[in-house]
């Protein structure tokens, strides 16, 4: 699978997510914002974010993301997808990425049970 597909399946699963388990309304961002893969709406705010496979974002892009302005209703995210793992969920509170959620595939299979 190119790296192309891996990424709009992963853009996909996260849109999914986000639509099925908080109510938002997530469309692809196509560029027009520049750094953000997914941008999102539902009545309380708004979500921006950046979908990644199997690694962070460098610093630079990381600071890019950080320093995007947008107001303080908008939640920033970065979503890591680990091959055959699962899925990291990072929020940006102040200047610092914290991990806000962390569910592996057997997790969720649990879950569904």
């Amino acid at each position: 699978m190119s790296a192309k597909a891996k990424g709009a399946r992963r853009e996909l699963q996260t849109k999914e997510l986000l639509e099925l388990t908080e109510g938002y309304k997530i469309t692809k961002s196509g560029g027009s914002l520049g750094e953000w893969d997914l941008v999102g709406f539902r009545e309380d705010g708004a979500i921006l974010v950046q979908v990644k496979s199997n690694h962070m974002p460098g610093p630079e892009e990381r600071d890019r993301l950080e320093t995007f302005e947008c107001g303080s209703w908008v939640r920033k995210e970065i979503w890591v997808w680990i091959d055959r793992k699962g899925y990291k969920r990072l929020r940006l509170i102040g200047r610092e990425w914290r991990l806000v959620e962390h569910m592996t595939f057997s997790e969720k299979a649990a879950q569904a049970a």
